[in-house]
């Protein structure tokens, strides 16, 4: 009896300590804020800044003729990247007006079911030295599963160019340091991919799509100027958007202004660009406009697209 008295007691104290101890909680399980779901400005309906942006999904099974679906991700948001973890996790960066309680400023949103429900996420940096916080995040997945952020900042002189973080969970980064700082120029809102061992990054100027920064590099990090260039597709110079591999070849999307599609060009070595035919998405349901694509292909072979348009309601 007595025995029996001192398990009964043993098993009280570790369920008393199995409901009193605080447990860690899943940080992918948890929003940090909720995003913002807003009209648009009714005194700059065509502007197309984030203020009147949102970020929706469209899917598609063969990566080249894409549907629009239902689902919404934000509003006052722009410039989306995504990737997707040896877990299956969806990690969608994005820039955006108002962000929780804060404004300008960029975010990552978490779905752990394919895109069907998201958590949302502020992104944190620590370590840099730059005057302005993160833009235009460009995320890449390493190897060892560390996510790289490249993105878009001022320098303490004003300086705009590509920076770069590393993080070990794609939320709290640690700036790594400085990839193109161009003197007396712009480099903005970069696409970063890697062809077999070469490293490609193209990214915008201060003359916009008319003259694109080809940047190369033998390791992700130290990156050279390799070339100014363009995208022009039926008579008007398309903006490089993200891309994924079909087909053994690199296809990259591209917003095109004046037509208000999205589109691609598709590359075997990255230096060598050819445009596909036909049209990857067009603006539907009243948008005025598609842009600012990014993919990733899931688990169950189809294609899933996050792109920008404007706010209708």
């Amino acid at each position: 009896m007595k025995y029996f008295i001192l398990f009964l007691l043993a098993a009280g104290v570790l369920l008393a300590g199995y409901f009193l101890i605080p447990w860690p909680v899943d940080p992918y399980a948890v929003s940090d804020f909720t995003p913002i779901h807003a009209s648009r400005s009714l005194t700059e309906a065509d502007d197309e800044r984030p203020l009147n942006s949102t970020i929706t999904t469209a899917v598609s099974t063969d990566g080249m003729a894409f549907e629009p679906t239902d689902v919404w991700i934000a509003d006052q948001a722009h410039t989306p990247d995504v990737v997707q973890d040896a877990r299956g996790r969806l990690f969608l960066y994005y820039s955006g007006w108002i962000v929780g309680n804060e404004l300008n400023r960029s975010a990552v949103a978490v779905s752990q079911d394919a895109g069907e429900t998201w958590v949302y996420k502020y992104l944190t940096l620590t370590g840099s030295d730059a005057y302005s916080s993160p833009q235009s995040p460009d995320i890449v997945l390493l190897d060892d599963g560390t996510f790289r952020l490249y993105y878009t900042a001022h320098a303490s002189d004003f300086v705009e160019g590509i920076h770069y973080a590393e993080s070990q969970d794609g939320l709290n980064f640690t700036h790594a340091g400085v990839v193109f700082l161009p003197t007396g120029y712009t480099a903005e809102n970069s696409t970063t991919f890697k062809i077999g061992d070469a490293w490609h990054m193209y990214a915008l100027s201060k003359e916009g799509p008319q003259a694109v920064w080809h940047l190369t590099s033998d390791d992700g990090v130290t990156f050279s100027v390799y070339a100014r260039t363009s995208f022009p597709m039926d008579d008007e110079v398309v903006v490089p958007g993200n891309g994924l591999m079909l087909d053994e070849k690199f296809h990259l999307f591209v917003s095109a202004p004046e037509s208000g599609e999205i589109r691609s060009w598709s590359t075997k070595n990255g230096y060598d660009w050819y445009p596909d035919n036909g049209v990857r998405l067009s603006p539907e349901r009243g948008h005025a406009f598609v842009k600012d694509p990014t993919l990733v292909e899931l688990e169950d072979g189809r294609r899933l697209m996050f792109y920008v348009t404007d706010t209708t309601d």
